[in-house]
Order: C-alpha cells, then structure tokens, then sequence
C-alpha cells in the first residue's frame, strides 16, 4: 500500500505543479476560463486567477518533497472538491467552456470525463492523508523514521510517474493539434469548394 500511496503523492504533486505553472503563464486565459463558469462574482476573479496557481505549485511542491504531506493533501482534495463540483454544475448547466486547468494553446472543454479525472485525483489525496508515504519525504528524515520503501525505488517511482505524466500531456496536445489540424483542413475543403461552384 505504502507504494500506491506514494504514487499517488508523485501524481499529485506533479499533476499540480505543472497545472498552476501552466496557468500561471497564461493568467489572462485562467481568468477568462474562470469567468466562464458563471460560479463566483466578477470582482473576486482576478484574485482567485492569481492566487489560486500559486497556490497549486506551493501546495504541489510540498507533496513532491514530502513536506507537511497531510495538510498538502488536504488542501488539494478540498480544491479538488472545488473543482469537481464546478464542472458538475457548469456540465449539468448544458455550458461549453474551456477547463481552464492547464492552461493550454488549445482551450480543453469540460467534458464527464473532466469530472471524472477530478475524482480520480480527489481519491488520490485521500490516499495520500490517509496513508501517507514516508518514502522520499523530507518529513521522515527530519523525523530519523525510516523510509520504506527504499529510496532507489521511490526514485525510481518518481521517475515514472513523472515520465507517464509527461507522456500522456503530450499525446494530449498530440490530440488537440490534429484535431485543429482537421478542422483546419475541412475548413480550407469548404473554401475550394466554394470557389469551385
């Protein structure tokens, strides 16, 4: 259990610290995707579209290091909570919006599939304060307990996880510029045959 758990510390941390950099560099496009869900009033967006990615790195980069690794986990189960329910409510509303959760060149509308992924996080924090990994934590070594499992495996998992992530971020991207790529490509279809007639 101790190596599920860590997974899923290393999933957190990483899914966390690249989604509030991504957001962080496009703040404009946060705000606006922020605004899109119609939940929170205008004056408290600008707040919420500068705090709310930094505190994702922060929070993020705890759990990488293993430092305060159950209020971290906390935090982000509670936003996740946020987050989840923000996409129930705008799916429920019929609303197509951006997702606004990495900040990418190709907006990503909310789909169930959002929402599941949310979960799927959210179960991922509970793990983590539940049972939360010793291995690889700053918090272990400051406490002289020992770290199982050893620290070349927990290397080796961070290792992975990280790797996985970036894979499937970039065949992400992958989907979205061939899918851009199409539309493109029907659009400049429907212009020649315009001309044509």
């Amino acid at each position: 259990m101790d190596y599920v758990a860590l997974i899923a510390r290393f999933l957190l941390a990483v899914v966390f610290v690249l989604a509030g950099l991504a957001k962080l560099r496009r703040s404009d496009d946060f705000a606006r995707a922020i605004t899109g869900y119609e939940l929170l009033p205008q004056s408290l967006v600008p707040a919420v579209a500068a705090w709310l990615p930094r505190l994702e790195v922060a929070v993020g980069g705890l759990l990488l290091v293993g430092l305060l690794t159950v209020p971290a986990a906390v935090v982000l189960a509670a936003a996740l909570v946020a987050f989840a329910a923000s996409v129930g409510i705008a799916l429920a509303r019929g609303r197509e919006i951006d997702c606004g959760c990495f900040g990418t060149v190709a907006p990503t509308r909310i789909t169930w599939w959002t929402l599941g992924r949310n979960i799927v996080l959210l179960a991922a924090a509970i793990l983590v304060i539940s049972s939360p990994p010793t291995a690889l934590a700053f918090e272990s070594v400051m406490s002289g307990a020992s770290s199982s499992p050893a620290s070349a495996e927990a290397g080796a998992v961070l290792v992975a996880t990280t790797v996985t992530l970036a894979g499937l971020a970039l065949m992400g991207e992958a989907r979205r510029v061939g899918a851009l790529a199409a539309l493109l490509a029907r659009k400049d279809y429907g212009a020649e045959r315009g001309a044509q007639t």
